[in-house]
């Protein structure tokens, strides 16, 4: 396969779309609008509504990149993080340069996919029979916040017209606002109570063929994603539900885990965090 199919898989490697999303059929569904979350308290996330695309052409194919984001501007470490972040999964590599603007990120993303899209890789895909054009889609969107917390998910996707192919990829983060540090697995009294209320739910919710596909059992989770009436965690396209479930339901993947029944499972500190005291 040809490096300009292969550019979302190395921008996103290991990541899906956000969970418990619709499955995207159609180039048009991926253009979705930005809808910021803002909270109803003081020292909300400073963050601009962005949406910018571009790309490149040879004849009537052309690979196109979208870049939809809730972008956080202020100078907060929680801001800072997350922009690091941003862009340590958009680029492979440790954040040197710390762009506050979403259109100078945009912008460099952008030289970056033209590189690896340019007319003659086009051509090349082409000629091995890919058509149609490819759409390649970035989203960094704030999910939730309160007044100590913001959670975000960063996903990917690549779509191939003509042969109506995709490819998606998530990873989350919910970060505190005192110090940007991810709240990630020690937010939890023990993990493999955690894990073990995920499998109960995704076996209930997917039945026992999607556990089946693995011999050690269903996968841990990448992170988890702290929001408003629980904690989620998002999954891969099919890693753990086969194709035909995953098409029967139209949707990618997710567990949650709402706080009314697994409360019992957070820290004080995590408690405290997200305002269950």
């Amino acid at each position: 396969m040809k490096r300009s199919i292969l550019f979302a898989l190395a921008m996103a490697a290991g990541l899906s779309l956000s969970g418990c999303q619709k499955a995207k059929n159609s180039v048009n569904k991926f253009m979705d609008g930005v809808q910021t979350i803002s909270a109803d308290t003081e020292g909300s996330l400073a963050c601009t509504p962005v949406k910018l695309e571009d790309g490149t052409k040879y004849q009537d194919a052309e690979a196109r990149l979208t870049f939809t984001a809730d972008y956080p501007t202020d100078d907060s470490k929680a801001a800072i993080m997350l922009r690091r972040w941003l862009y340590e999964n958009c680029f492979g590599e440790p954040c040197t340069d710390d762009i506050k603007d979403g259109q100078a990120f945009f912008d460099k993303l952008l030289a970056k996919y033209k590189q690896e899209n340019s007319p003659e890789m086009i051509k090349s895909a082409l000629e091995d029979g890919f058509d149609g054009g490819w759409f390649y889609n970035i989203r960094f969107k704030k999910e939730w916040e309160n007044e100590h917390v913001v959670s975000y998910t960063y996903s990917a996707d690549a779509f191939n017209v003509g042969n109506a192919t995709s490819s998606a990829w998530i990873k989350d983060n919910t970060v505190s606002k005192a110090d940007g540090r991810t709240l990630g697995w020690d937010m939890f009294k023990s993990k493999t109570d955690v894990k073990s209320a995920i499998d109960d739910v995704l076996v209930t919710k997917y039945g026992r063929e999607g556990a089946d596909m693995y011999d050690q059992g269903i996968p841990m989770p990448d992170a988890p994603l702290f929001l408003a009436d629980g904690v989620r965690f998002d999954y891969g396209d099919y890693s753990i539900v086969t194709p035909h479930v995953y098409e029967e339901t139209g949707e990618y993947p997710c567990c949650l885990l709402s706080y009314d029944a697994y409360r019992q499972l957070l820290t004080d500190e995590a408690r405290e965090l997200l305002g269950l005291q």
